[in-house]
């Protein structure tokens, strides 16, 4: 993790051609929702972490370019970032 204040570290590797990686620390049976947005503001995915782990995003169905990113917890954004896709 980058800041141990923050449950989240951000996707790796970032620019990526074909997958990466956010790791997630959420306190017991805690949930919170990861959400990636193109530029035009549409989700391209989303899914629902629970606990501690890693989630891994194929982006093999992605266009290059430039996305957006958030992770919200209890209608709250703990996270909001960029993630390049370069192919």
């Amino acid at each position: 993790m980058t800041d141990t204040n923050v449950p989240f570290g951000k996707f790796v590797p970032n620019p990526t051609n074909n997958q990466t990686s956010l790791q997630y620390a959420l306190a017991d049976k805690q949930t919170a929702n990861v959400q990636v947005y193109d530029m035009n503001g549409r989700i391209v995915n989303h899914a629902t972490l629970t606990g501690a782990g890693e989630y891994n995003l194929d982006t093999h169905n992605l266009s290059s370019g430039l996305y957006l990113y958030s992770v919200e917890q209890n209608g709250k954004i703990l996270l909001r970032s960029k993630l390049a896709i370069i192919k």
